[in-house]
Order: structure tokens, then C-alpha cells, then sequence
């Protein structure tokens, strides 16, 4: 729990909250809090005991809602507050059927901008619930989908960081529900527009002008609400927590400052690099080595997606669909390794197949670090 890159997204999340409006006005959108992790890792204990009684609840009120609940639970949920979180725990996609899976990010997207969602009445009538509640969202598994994973500021949680000296600290954390009234009324008394230039330095770079403006604006709400924490605390935000921040984007650069949005299609290329090298040649993949010791990979998209998709279900992982990875291969940022794309070659036992060529030489090297 106690390690930075938890508790930076956490406190920035948090202490950006009461100022959601704010956010719903100048950017339009707020994104969700999601934290993922095995079983153990105090995702559920820290949201009850740490973060919900600042805004106000109390052990008398249900605290807890689940993602597996009916719709229309969840779209009274999204409708019941502006500024104060909703949680939903026991995020599971594979109990989930794929169209109820499939509603409850369409309610998450409706919850990301404060969309309207409707209930049909027998009198062939609409309620209209719009979308409004800041919402917290744990589960074992993080979120897949590329699209939704920019709409959330995800935190991966571990129990391996909780040391006994940590779980001792926050055994002995104080009732926090004491303050909650300190808190709302600390946070009521800042005007938000200094802190968004401040919020704004502190994020500040190169990178800007190639980041995906959803990543920036979750990047943003993180480095506010780290500028409100030190304003109500006194504390100061140091260096680490700032460059924490940083490490928020999903995103990897190049050595050329290109920037990808999402790592699935290395985790995807480093997947099949394995199947290929060690049980191949397919008649989807094969390798070829080069006298200057590099190794590049050829390989069909549509089959190998196919065999990594099974790969992970035999693991017990999901895989991605094939459109992100493609379009991730495409980006700019993956040309320093890609070599070419939908060449024609004859791989194993068929005729010619178009296929990607990746030096996995120099991909594994730019992939690691």
C-alpha cells in the first residue's frame, strides 16, 4: 500500500474529487480510479478504511457495490452524487457475460463524461439518470480495453509491498471519518484556477504535443489533486512524487520521443517471440537469423493473434483484441523495430502470406528498458 506508485495516483485522484465539477467544466470529462491486484493486496481496505469516510460514510452505510449487480443498481449509483465517490468492487471480467461486461463499460464511459443513460417504463417512457458519481472501481484484473483504459487512472497493488511494519502503520491509521468535515471544507476553500497552472508546470514537456489528450488530462487531475494535498496538509511534493506521476501514462517512448499509447502490442510481440523461437517455425511465424547476429521475426497478424489469444486462455489471461495491437504496431513509435509490413513471404508449408517483419533484436532492447 504504502509505496509511491499507489498512493500518488491515489492522494491525486482523491484530492482532486471535490473539485469534479471544476474538471466537468474546463475539461470536460473525469476519470474513474481503478486498482487491480491479487487477492491480499489490501485494494478494499484502503478505499473502506482510508479514502471513503473523508467523504463522509460511515460503517452504518453500505460502502461496497459489485460490478456483477443489475444495470439499472449501477445507473442509480452513477446518478446519486457529483462529488462524493461511489465504489465498485469485485471487478471480474471472466464471470461476467460478454454483453453485461460490454453495458458496464458503456456505463463507465457514461460515468468518464458525465453522459445521460435512460430506463424504459412500461408507459413507454424514460427515467434519465445522468452519469455523475466519481467512481472507484477494484478488482483482480485490470481493464483490457485500450478505449477504456484511458478513460481510468489505474493502480496495480501488490501484496508483496505489505511489509509487517506497513500493516502495522495502517492497522493503527486513525478513524478517518474524524476528518471528513476539515477535509470538504479545506477543499471548498481553494479557488482550483492557481492549482491547475501549478498542476500544469509540474506535468510540463516534450511529450506533451505527442500524448493522447486523455492520458494528459488523467496525468492532470493526479498532479491537482497532489497540488490540493500539500496546500490542506503543508507538506511538500517532493521530486519522486512528481516524476510518479510520470509513470501514470500507460505510455512508452522511444529513443526518439515517439510515444506509444498502450504496451499490449509488446507484451504481444514478446509472447509470440517465445512460441516462435522455441516451438517454431509455423505456418503463421518463423524466425530468420542474420550473419550480424540480429534475429528478426515474420509473422501473419491474424493467425498469430489467434494463437497468442490461446495461449493466454490456457493461462488463464484475456487477450486483446487484434484492432488495438494493429493499430499499435502501426504507430510511429513501433518503427524503430518494424521493419516491414504486409510483405508477401511463404512461411511453412503455405502459399505467400502478407506479414509483419520485426527486428526482435533491437524490439527486446527498446521493449525492456
Amino acid at each position: 500500500v504504502n509505496v509511491l506508485s499507489v498512493m500518488v495516483p491515489l492522494l491525486g485522484w482523491v484530492f482532486s474529487v471535490p473539485f469534479k465539477p471544476y474538471f466537468m467544466k474546463t475539461m470536460g470529462h473525469f476519470p474513474l480510479l481503478m486498482l487491480y491486484g491479487t487477492r491480499g493486496a489490501g485494494k478494499t481496505q484502503l478505499i473502506q478504511r482510508a479514502v471513503l469516510p473523508l467523504f463522509g460514510y460511515n460503517g452504518q452505510e453500505p460502502q461496497i457495490h459489485f460490478c456483477d449487480t443489475t444495470r439499472f443498481v449501477l445507473v442509480s449509483y452513477g446518478a446519486a452524487t457529483t462529488s462524493i465517490p461511489i465504489f465498485l468492487d469485485e471487478y471480474r471480467p471472466n464471470a461476467l457475460t460478454g454483453t453485461k461486461l460490454r453495458q458496464l463499460w458503456d456505463q463507465w464511459r457514461h460515468l468518464y463524461a458525465e453522459d445521460t443513460d435512460h430506463r424504459g417504463q412500461a408507459n413507454l417512457t424514460r427515467l434519465e439518470f445522468k452519469q455523475t458519481s466519481p467512481t472507484i472501481v477494484a478488482g483482480e484484473e485490470m481493464v483490457i480495453d485500450p478505449a477504456m483504459q484511458e478513460r481510468m487512472i489505474q493502480v496495480q497493488m501488490s501484496p508483496d509491498t505489505l511489509t509487517p511494519a506497513i500493516r502495522k502503520a495502517f492497522t493503527n491509521l486513525p478513524p478517518m471519518d474524524m476528518a471528513c468535515k476539515a477535509f470538504l471544507t479545506e477543499c471548498l476553500s481553494l479557488d482550483p484556477d492557481p492549482i491547475m497552472q501549478a498542476a500544469k508546470t509540474n506535468i510540463a514537456g516534450e511529450w506533451e504535443r505527442k500524448a493522447p489528450p486523455r492520458i494528459y488530462d488523467n496525468m492532470l487531475v493526479v498532479s491537482f489533486g497532489l497540488e490540493v494535498w500539500g496546500a490542506i496538509t503543508g507538506k511538500d511534493i517532493t521530486d519522486r512524487m512528481r516524476a510518479s506521476i510520470m509513470d501514470l501514462s500507460t505510455m512508452v517512448m522511444d529513443s526518439k520521443g515517439n510515444i506509444r499509447t498502450s504496451v499490449w502490442a509488446d507484451e504481444f510481440l514478446l509472447d509470440i517471440y517465445g512460441m516462435v523461437s522455441n516451438k517454431g517455425p509455423f505456418n503463421w511465424g518463423m524466425m530468420e537469423y542474420l550473419e550480424d547476429g540480429r534475429s528478426l521475426m515474420h509473422f501473419n497478424l491474424r493467425q498469430a493473434h489467434s494463437e497468442w489469444s490461446k495461449e493466454l486462455k490456457a493461462r488463464g489471461d484475456q487477450a486483446v483484441g487484434i484492432e488495438p495491437i494493429r493499430r499499435q504496431l502501426d504507430e510511429d513509435a513501433a518503427g524503430e523495430f518494424i521493419i516491414e509490413k504486409g510483405s508477401l513471404r511463404k512461411m511453412v508449408g503455405k502459399m505467400p502470406v502478407k506479414v509483419y517483419t520485426v527486428d526482435m533484436t533491437l524490439a527486446v532492447e527498446r521493449i525492456d528498458t
